[in-house]
């Protein structure tokens, strides 16, 4: 998938996570992966990756994944946000575990190694 081919470093994160190193890519139609790594930046705590509508988010404490649509999606006539998180359905569910699957495996190489091995395990 083309989403995650075309993701690149960006030079200026805000560090806004207490004890956590915050690293981000971005790329084409607004999709943003971010990592955030232990306090020396070596060990990956958690990551996010947002793409289309959707949010996938996941974390070294746990094997499975968060999936769910993006803050400021438009799904019918709500609008997505944290404090009204709006579901997906099994199948909608589905769709977007397998996207995250398609653009992990086209990460381009501007993402680290040990971050595309890391996201591995959360392929099936």
């Amino acid at each position: 998938m083309a989403l995650g081919s075309t993701l690149e470093p960006v030079e200026r994160v805000k560090q806004d996570t207490e004890g956590l190193v915050k690293e981000q890519y971005a790329g084409d139609d607004e999709t943003v992966f971010t990592v955030w790594r232990n306090e020396n930046g070596k060990a990956i705590e958690h990551f996010e990756l947002l793409m289309h509508d959707y949010f996938v988010r996941g974390s070294a404490q746990s094997p499975g994944l968060l999936l769910g649509y993006r803050e400021g999606a438009k799904v019918g006539n709500k609008v997505s946000c944290p404090a009204l998180p709006i579901h997906l359905s099994a199948g909608q569910a589905a769709e977007v575990r397998q996207l995250f699957e398609w653009v992990v495996l086209n990460f381009s190489k501007s993402v680290p190694a040990d971050v595309r091995s890391f996201l591995e395990r959360f392929s099936s």
